[in-house]
């Protein structure tokens, strides 16, 4: 069960580990974007797309 949560927890964890030398875990998920998606003029919205087909 985790015990610490948030942007902060791994250097809590650490700090934990350095303190006490208690074994000490963090799941770490990072995720980065860079500038922003081209606009693809060939993608159709999915309700138009439906739409145009039932017709």
């Amino acid at each position: 069960m985790a015990m610490w949560v948030g942007p902060h927890a791994q250097a809590v964890a650490a700090r934990h580990h350095d303190a006490t030398r208690h074994q000490t875990w963090c799941d770490v998920t990072l995720c980065y974007v860079y500038g922003a998606d081209a606009k693809d003029d060939r993608q159709t919205d999915i309700e138009d797309a439906i739409a145009q087909a039932s017709q």
